[in-house]
C-alpha cells in the first residue's frame, strides 16, 4: 500500500520514529519504509528529529530515576556520563610513543557491588 508523504511525516512523529510500526500499520515492509525515508531529505530530517526527541525523553526519565535514587540509574549514569571522572568499566591506556590506543575491558561478571 502506498502512503502519502504527508501521512508518512505524521506517522513518523506519531510513532516516535519507529519505522517497523509504521510499516506494519500500512502493510509495508520495514525496508520499503526505510527506502522511502532515505530517498527524501524532509522525511530523513523528520526521522532524525523525532528520534532525537525520543532520546531526550528517555534522558529525562533517566534523570528522574537518578533523582529518585534508583541504583540502576545511578550506576548507568556514572558508567556513561561519568567516564571522564573515572566511573567506567573500561580502562584506556595510551602509550605516548605509539600511534595506537589500547583499551582494556574489565567485565563485571555480576560480582561487583551495585551503586
Amino acid at each position: 500500500m502506498k502512503i502519502s508523504k504527508k501521512r508518512l511525516l505524521a506517522e513518523i512523529h506519531a510513532k516516535g520514529g519507529n519505522l517497523s510500526e509504521i510499516a506494519t500499520a500500512h502493510g509495508m515492509t520495514y525496508a520499503g519504509v526505510l527506502k522511502r525515508v532515505k530517498g527524501d531529505p524532509q522525511l530523513t530530517e523528520a526521522l532524525q528529529e523525532t528520534r532525537e526527541s525520543v532520546v531526550d525523553l528517555a534522558q529525562s526519565q533517566l534523570i528522574a530515576a537518578v533523582r529518585d535514587g534508583a541504583a540502576w540509574a545511578v550506576k548507568f549514569t556514572l558508567e556513561t556520563w561519568g567516564k571522564s571522572r573515572g566511573f567506567s568499566k573500561q580502562l584506556e591506556v595510551v602509550e605516548p610513543e605509539q600511534q595506537g590506543q589500547v583499551v582494556i575491558y574489565i567485565p563485571d561478571n555480576g560480582r561487583m557491588q551495585s551503586a
